[in-house]
């Protein structure tokens, strides 16, 4: 499970690094208009879903030691 949530986030990361660094000066990157708006929403967004996820990621693992301690004490 966590593999799976690093390799998303590191697509996402690249992803966010390609559209904010858009420009003809890469080979073979697509940079049309369409693609380079969805990077543009991208990057706005991202840093706040990262936030969100990051948040969420805690909370669950505060949860989980909250549980984890609560069980050796019965």
């Amino acid at each position: 499970m966590k593999k799976i949530f690093f390799l998303v986030l590191f697509g996402f990361f690249s992803f966010w690094v390609l559209a904010q660094n858009a420009d003809s000066s890469y080979v073979g990157v697509d940079t049309t208009l369409a693609s380079y708006q969805l990077g543009r929403k991208i990057g706005e967004w991202f840093p706040f879903v990262m936030l969100v996820i990051i948040v969420l990621l805690y909370i669950r693992g505060a949860y989980r030691h909250g549980d984890q301690k609560h069980k050796i004490e019965e």
